[in-house]
């Protein structure tokens, strides 16, 4: 981080703001309320970061605190629900947490807000998944930027606390390669009494298991646009669908009110 005061100036590298460096620069500047008068005047994008960054560690620390109580609230739930489970409950958590944000790799903690269970049994979970079986992978994560609740979720490994869990996703490429012959266009299917479009529902499958984030729609666009055509086309049928039924319930309901 540079700090240019006679400019009235900061800037921050590349990475994003380090927080700890930020409120550093500050308290070398600011050593009485004349030296923050003075800092408003010269270097006023400094000072309005450092309160904006206390603000967001009081929050994050107010946060962790009340993660960390409803973790608390689950333990004994957790405890019932070990044996129970499953790699492929896990896995549809990790992908809520993971379209919420970019990147692959999620915390810890939020992973085990997400399934509402505890600590320590997700601990259990991950060293018999994850390190022992090998389905899935932990990452160190940045320390200094972490949360005190993302801190306390780290599991050890290797000799170090690991912050974040990743889970490989599906090949991709694979994936299109197998249904992209059964994805077709009107335009497109063979002219011999055949349908070889897609069905709704697989269309829908397929296009869940590839699309987790705006980014991966934009992508899919390009590489099978007729998937997203029929993905769109089976929802729109089924909206149009429930919207009959609703619409057929309305006379009854009329009729019963005249009554």
């Amino acid at each position: 981080m540079r700090i240019d005061a006679k400019r009235g100036q900061w800037q921050v590298d590349n990475h994003g703001v380090n927080r700890e460096a930020l409120i550093k620069a500050y308290d070398v500047l600011v050593k009485s309320p004349e030296d923050r008068k003075k800092l408003e005047r010269t270097a006023p994008l400094l000072v309005a970061a450092r309160d904006q960054v206390v603000v967001q560690l009081k929050r994050e620390k107010l946060a962790a605190e009340l993660n960390q109580r409803n973790l608390q609230n689950h333990t004994v739930r957790s405890h019932e629900r070990t044996h129970d489970l499953s790699l492929e409950e896990v896995h549809q958590a990790y992908d809520r947490v993971r379209g919420r944000q970019l990147g692959s790799a999620v915390f810890i903690s939020d992973l085990a807000t997400e399934l509402q269970i505890g600590l320590p049994k997700l601990h259990e979970w991950i060293h018999r998944e994850v390190i022992k079986s090998g389905h899935g992978s932990l990452d160190d994560g940045h320390w200094p930027t972490a949360t005190e609740g993302q801190r306390a979720a780290a599991i050890e490994h290797l000799g170090s606390r690991r912050l974040l869990i990743r889970f490989s996703q599906p090949d991709r490429a694979a994936l299109i390669k197998e249904y992209d012959g059964q994805v077709k266009t009107p335009e497109d299917r063979r002219d011999d009494g055949t349908d070889n479009e897609i069905d709704g529902e697989a269309a829908i499958k397929l296009y869940d298991e590839l699309v987790k984030s705006p980014e991966d729609r934009l992508a899919l666009e390009k590489e099978i646009p007729s998937l997203i055509a029929a993905r769109d086309k089976a929802v729109t049928a089924a909206k149009r669908k429930q919207l009959q039924k609703e619409t057929a319930q309305i006379p009854n309901h009329v009729a019963k009110m005249r009554r």
